[in-house]
């Protein structure tokens, strides 16, 4: 598993082409680091990343619409490019998140009502597919290199493949935007009880939102309704600016303390620790139990800020940190890359007569750079009459796959069963990558009669010491 981190800075510069920060931490305590100019001007700039892809977005917009850079970050060391989406968000980009291979882009400034726009970067020409007006106003000015004034869309999340979540500190609302008709999606403005959201983060897998109180100390858990499920408090932070949810775990952060709350949903309970950044406050993003930390201010050299890794786990102490060439860190992005894939997630064995068999296979490979493990196997969830089975290895035991490649096959058989019809079931791989710890197959086949032979064959699986006398011709 690789694990990659992105930093960005909002600060905006007349003066300096923008720069991103790539890091690779795999191992959080030896980390090595990328800049990365993503060529949308001199600007601030808005990060994410998700599986190979980094998104970045320009803060300030050019004369036709904010530009977003898309890269593939596989190879953490080597990142290329995937050409550049010119936005229709005239009011720049205040927010920006990745999900698969989707894009969703927040408007910074609108005295109307910002805007989020859809990017569909699975084709070999990247491009906008929808884009739908929130209730979110705000206007924001350039003042020599800083933004002065309140944005419109600071925080957008997937909440699914096709709901986005926006929100802003001009509003208590959590916007929800249903793109599943990208020609009319659909904006449904939900309240809660903060005046201001200063953050807002969700998990897409478990379909759960968290929002900060952009004016006090209270974080607000909600379903994909935006019902309160729980509110809890960080009693160091007044003024979150800063959250990040991989349920039941969320983290928060602040401009105005270098303390960083971390929030088990599932007890619940607040545990509040010293973030180790110097001079300001924390922009924080968590992924499974890896926190990632990033400086607002008190650059660490010249230009230099600092991301602070940790384990949710042991907050005590930090598991390393990466120096970067970013004078404050507002925005960042952590991915997991998998390293263990297989090579379909689906065997379909088509259609076989009753007690026939039919055979096929699956080859599960290792891209990353350490050696994996395949544990366990199982074939689960069986629906039908028929039966599939593990036929090769037959006794399982543990696989190893060789680094950067290593891969090794699995045969399956499905037998017909006495009945006609579908049947269905699952291949389960237990592996050690952390970032795909069980990988399934979905078996299908379908079993039908043999008209030729059906009772025959029936009646010597029924009763096979019966002898059938010779029929004559």
């Amino acid at each position: 598993m690789a694990r990659i981190v992105v930093a960005g800075t909002e600060n905006a510069s007349v003066m300096d082409p923008t720069t991103v920060a790539v890091v690779d931490a795999s191992d959080p305590a030896n980390p090595s680091v990328q800049m990365l100019a993503p060529h949308i001007g001199q600007t601030g700039a808005r990060v994410d990343v998700d599986g190979g892809l980094l998104a970045v977005g320009a803060e300030l917009p050019g004369v036709t619409g904010a530009a977003v850079a898309l890269f593939d970050v596989t190879k953490p060391s080597a990142p290329t490019s995937k050409g550049n989406v010119t936005t229709p968000l005239t009011g720049g980009i205040g927010a920006l998140a990745v999900h698969g291979k989707l894009v969703a882009v927040g408007e910074l400034s609108s005295p109307s009502g910002g805007r989020v726009a859809l990017i569909d970067a699975s084709g070999a020409t990247p491009s906008v597919v929808s884009e739908a007006t929130t209730p979110l106003i705000g206007v924001t000015i350039q003042k020599d290199d800083m933004l002065m004034g309140l944005g419109a869309v600071t925080s957008v999340a997937f909440l699914s493949d096709t709901l986005v979540i926006a929100a802003g500190p001009t509003s208590g609302q959590i916007i929800l935007i249903d793109f599943s008709n990208r020609a009319s999606p659909v904006v449904t403005p939900i309240n809660t009880t903060f005046a201001s959201i200063g953050s807002a983060d969700a998990d897409s897998n478990a379909q759960r939102i968290v929002a900060g109180d952009g004016f006090g100390s209270q974080f607000g858990l909600f379903d994909s309704g935006a019902s309160v499920l729980s509110t809890q408090t960080a009693t160091l932070l007044a003024g979150i600016t800063s959250v990040s949810v991989s349920m039941p775990l969320a983290i928060a952060g602040s401009t105005n303390t270098e303390d960083v709350a971390l929030i088990d949903f599932s007890a619940p309970n607040v545990t509040q620790f010293f973030a180790g950044l110097t001079g300001g406050g924390a922009t924080a993003k968590i992924k499974g139990k890896f926190i990632a930390l990033g400086s607002l201010a008190g650059p660490f050299g010249p230009s230099l800020g600092r991301l602070q890794f940790f384990d949710a786990a042991s907050t005590a102490m930090p598991l390393g940190h990466a120096d970067v060439n970013l004078a404050s860190i507002s925005t960042v992005g952590i991915a997991e890359t998998v390293d263990v894939t297989a090579s379909s997630s689906l065997l379909d064995f088509g259609s076989v007569v009753v007690l026939a068999t039919a055979a096929r296979s699956v080859t599960f490979k290792n891209t990353g750079s350490i050696a994996r493990r395949l544990t366990a196997a199982a074939i689960i969830g069986r629906t039908g009459s028929g039966t599939f089975v593990i036929a090769a290895p037959s006794a399982f035991t543990t696989i190893t796959l060789a680094a950067n490649g290593g891969s090794a096959t699995i045969n399956v058989t499905f037998t017909g069963g006495a009945t006609t019809g579908a049947s269905s079931a699952t291949l389960s791989l237990t592996t050690d990558d952390p970032a795909a710890t069980n990988i399934r197959v979905s078996l299908t086949g379908r079993v039908r009669r043999d008209f030729s032979g059906y009772i025959l064959r029936l009646w010597k699986l029924l009763f096979p010491s019966h002898r059938f006398p010779l029929l004559p011709g």
